[in-house]
């Protein structure tokens, strides 16, 4: 797993060190899997745009 650190019991938040290390592929999976949405196709542009979602 990667470096993730949890917030609260059961919420992980994940770090753009953490999703640089991820393909693209894996990312979007990612997000998906959280009810994130990505509408971005650059990996940087999509880093920024889950970090955004994931931060609120």
């Amino acid at each position: 797993m990667m470096d993730a650190v949890p917030e609260s019991p059961g919420t992980v938040s994940y770090t753009a060190d953490d999703l640089n290390a991820m393909t693209i592929a894996e990312i979007k999976a990612l997000a998906s899997d959280l009810g994130y949405t990505v509408t971005q196709t650059k990996k940087a542009d999509i880093i920024t745009e889950f970090l955004g979602q994931q931060e609120g």
